[in-house]
């Protein structure tokens, strides 16, 4: 007999309801899902592969809903009375993952279902209520027993496979799943997936199907699980472990095997690889009275096997049991209680402290680090100095006990508000990044001290996981304050990285921030003139062109207005207009005194002219050209090619050039018509040799 602890809960869950109407779809639903998880609920409420033979009981299946935090469990019927063949019906149960860690018994669950009809499909827009809960009765016999054993082997002998079995016909087996989902603690049980009848892989993007039953009678189906193992073909050997998780399932026992893997599992990553090493951790810590060695395996299965894990109740469990058995307490037993002092709660049980104190006294000054690896209660005394330290303290004493910040962080992610944290040695980026995401921490700051620090090679990484649109503001901030010419290679390396999101550097170029102009003169270096997109709007280059403040050196500023300009010649601005008012004249300048850069010419000569081969040397002329084909052959605001330069002898040469044909003449009309309605008498000498060369 298969049987459990009685114990009664209640609560309401919510459902939905999958069939055809028109095509495989939602009917009701009542609660909101993410979409991702209305997706994946709609293609596995779909029947389970082509031609699998569904009874009349239907089959079940389980799986998270992730971004929902919720758990599905359905339940497929066959739905013959649709016109359509293989229609089904699925009723899914929506259980929160709150609930889900919170109940002893998963097999009333089923009691729940409801096959609905092609004319009952009421009752499934509202939570339904799951009262006395309680694990059920199962026959268990050889046959069965013997089944279920080999899907435990299978299962956590073989932790990163894809488990498969015949669905068997002697007996349900549905039963059976249910109670070894019911064994395993919260984490693993909310993300276990499986299905009771399976004729493909029903393994996907969000994540392989741990264990799925095969029809018996489709020799084919298995040829549809790549990498999948047989659960029947698992290789059975006598190991401890395999005997407590069957004893577990037919007999569990107050304070038994899931009890304990409740107690640590909250510890432990939700993956079935540490359901065995667990299993053998149970055994060794309650076998202590007959074998005292069990208390130094267990501290060497605890920092072997499960030592990537963090387990931090199971390591109390062995403290607690060290604590009972002093005549243990030397060697490696005495060195991790002094690993994990914490876990003494020498504040509630000072009495602890008299059976470990004196070994404490020979360690050094720095094993109190140790203690914040743990997050107990137990370490009050520690985290209440560690409060106490200001954060240039804190990061001064861990820079000479020469000890990586990572533990500190756990207690006081604040540190990374600090510039000097982030060039600690040994400090790990990983554990640092995290740490910004805190509650507490002031994440803006937190995030100027990281782009502040420099540290080699932090660039990718952070623009990675916190985003450029977070980060350009504070880096081109940073760069304001320093100026671009005294910053380092390595903030103007998270600059390239930052602005390579194109539309994150417009939201940062378009914003009220009024930017140096030395630090426009950074990004536009760090950048391609095409980068940011204009779909409408003012160019958001045009805002922070207008913003500017200060002066850029002349070179700066040259190849800026290179820049602008090679901007205003493409197809990316809607601004091209005032872009080329605002760089003309400079890059004009500039080039008539051969003092522009080759850098900043590169960025031009390709988007200028060059129909005639005495073009390429004449860079004055090449800009002529440009500038005004530009107005001219895209039809831009006339008033601003009647303002595209401050030279009267340079406008008479764009003229010029413009009036060598009828459209550029009537082109010239309109410029002169607009510099009379803006302004006759200050435009006069413009307006008059555009009436010249018009007539």
């Amino acid at each position: 007999m298969a049987g459990g602890m009685m114990r009664s809960e209640r609560i309401a869950v919510h459902q939905a309801l999958h069939g055809y109407a028109d095509g495989h779809r939602l009917l009701a639903c009542s609660a909101p899902l993410k979409p991702r998880d209305a997706n994946l609920m709609l293609v596995l409420s779909d029947i389970s592969g082509p031609g699998a033979p569904i009874n009349e009981g239907g089959y079940l299946t389980g799986y998270p809903l992730s971004d929902s935090g919720l758990y599905a469990l359905a339940r497929t019927w066959a739905a013959p009375e649709m016109s359509r063949p293989g229609c089904v019906w699925t009723h899914t149960l929506l259980i929160d993952f709150a609930d889900l860690a919170a109940l002893t018994a998963l097999t009333s669950l089923t009691r729940a279902f409801r096959r609905p009809s092609s004319t009952a499909l009421s009752g499934y827009d509202v939570r339904v209520p799951l009262d006395n809960l309680h694990t059920e009765q199962t026959e268990l016999n050889k046959v069965s027993t013997d089944w279920l054993l080999r899907l435990l082997a299978g299962l956590y002998g073989k932790p990163t496979d894809k488990i498969i079995a015949a669905r068997p016909q002697d007996f349900d087996p549905e039963p059976l799943i249910l109670l070894l989902w019911t064994q395993q603690w919260p984490r693993l049980r909310r993300v276990f997936r499986f299905c009771t009848l399976a004729a493909a892989d029903r393994s996907g993007e969000v994540g392989a199907f741990d264990l799925q039953l095969l029809p018996v009678k489709d020799r084919a189906a298995r040829g549809r699980f790549s990498e999948a193992v047989e659960a029947e073909r698992v290789r059975l050997e006598p190991v401890e472990w395999l005997d407590y998780a069957l004893d577990d399932i037919i007999s569990p026992k107050p304070d038994g095997l899931r009890d304990f893997l409740r107690k640590v599992g909250g510890d432990v990553p939700s993956g079935r690889e540490s359901f065995r090493p667990l299993c053998r951790l149970y055994g060794l810590l309650n076998d202590l009275t007959h074998t005292p060695a069990g208390l130094e395996n267990a501290i060497d299965l605890l920092e072997g096997p499960l030592a990537s894990i963090q387990a931090k109740s199971a390591r109390s469990l062995i403290v607690d049991k060290a604590l009972e058995y002093p005549n243990l307490l030397k060697g490696n037993v005495l060195a991790f209680l002094v690993r994990h002092l914490g876990l003494l709660e020498l504040n509630s049980r000072p009495d602890r402290a008299d059976i470990v104190g004196p070994a404490l006294w020979g360690e050094d000054p720095g094993a109190i680090l140790l203690m914040l690896r743990e997050k107990d209660d137990a370490h009050v005394l520690a985290e209440r100095a560690l409060h106490a330290l200001s954060a240039s303290d804190l990061i001064s004493g861990l820079r000479l006990a020469n000890t990586p910040p990572t533990d500190a962080l756990q207690y006081r992610p604040d540190l990374v508000e600090d510039t000097s944290l982030w060039s600690l040695e040994g400090l790990s980026t990983e554990s640092a990044l995290d740490a910004v995401d805190a509650p507490t921490v002031r994440r803006s700051v937190a995030l100027a001290a990281m782009v502040e620090s420099t540290r080699t090679g932090l660039a990718d990484e952070a623009v990675r996981r916190f985003g450029s649109a977070e980060l350009l503001p504070i880096i081109t901030d940073r760069i304001d304050q320093l100026g671009a010419e005294t910053a380092s290679g390595e903030l103007l390396r998270w600059l390239r990285k930052a602005s390579a999101d194109g539309s994150a550097l417009a939201k940062d170029l378009g914003s009220d921030r009024a930017r140096a102009r030395t630090t426009l003169v950074a990004i536009a270096r760090a950048t391609a003139p095409d980068l940011v997109p204009n779909e409408y709007g003012e160019d958001p280059w045009i805002t922070a062109i207008q913003q500017a403040k200060g002066l850029a050196s002349q070179q700066g500023g040259t190849y800026l207005a290179s820049y602008l300009l090679s901007r205003a010649l493409g197809y990316r601005s809607r601004s091209q207009a005032e872009l080329a008012m605002a760089a003309f004249d400079t890059v004009y300048d500039a080039a008539a005194r051969s003092h522009i850069s080759d850098e900043a010419w590169r960025l031009l000569d390709s988007r200028l002219p060059t129909s005639y081969f005495w073009f390429e040397w004449d860079r004055c002329k090449r800009l002529r050209a440009a500038i005004t084909g530009l107005f001219v052959d895209r039809n831009l605001a006339p008033f601003m090619f009647g303002c595209v330069t401050a030279s009267d002898n340079l406008f008479l040469n764009l003229l010029e050039i413009a009036g060598r044909d009828s459209r550029g003449r009537q082109y010239l009309r309109r410029v002169a018509q607009a510099l009379r309605d803006t302004d006759q008498a200050k435009f006069s000498a413009r307006i008059q040799a555009l009436d010249e060369i018009t007539n």
